[in-house]
C-alpha cells in the first residue's frame, strides 16, 4: 500500500501551468470565424515576469557582481525587455491551451 502524498509536498502551480483568473469571451466575427478576447490578471503576469527574472539572474554576468549574485533591482532594470517577451509568450500559450480545453476544441 502506497502512502498518500502530503499536501505540503504537492507541486505548486505556476502561472505557466494554468492561468488563474483568466477571463475570456468569444465573439463571432463571421459565420466561420470566431475571435477570442482574453484578460490575464496583472498579478499573474507579474508572477510570470518574476520567474523570468529569476532565470536571467542565475545566468547574468554584470560588472561588479559574481554570476547569479546581482541585486534583483539591477536585474529588473537592465533585463526588463528580455524578461517581458518570454513571460508574455508563455502566458499566451498557457491561456490558449486553457481556453481551448474549456471550449472543447
Amino acid at each position: 500500500m502506497e502512502p498518500e502524498p502530503s499536501p505540503s509536498k504537492s507541486p505548486s502551480k505556476s502561472p505557466l501551468d494554468a492561468v488563474p483568473g483568466l477571463d475570456f469571451r468569444v465573439e463571432e466575427s463571421t459565420q466561420t470565424k470566431r475571435r477570442v478576447r482574453a484578460e490575464i490578471p496583472a498579478e499573474v503576469f507579474e508572477e510570470a515576469l518574476q520567474i523570468e527574472f529569476r532565470q536571467i539572474r542565475r545566468k547574468a554576468r554584470l560588472p561588479g557582481f559574481r554570476r547569479g549574485k546581482a541585486p534583483k533591482a539591477v536585474i529588473e532594470q537592465r533585463y526588463l525587455g528580455e524578461a517581458r517577451d518570454p513571460a508574455c509568450q508563455k502566458l499566451l500559450v498557457a491561456a490558449t491551451r486553457e481556453i481551448l480545453l474549456q471550449l472543447d476544441l
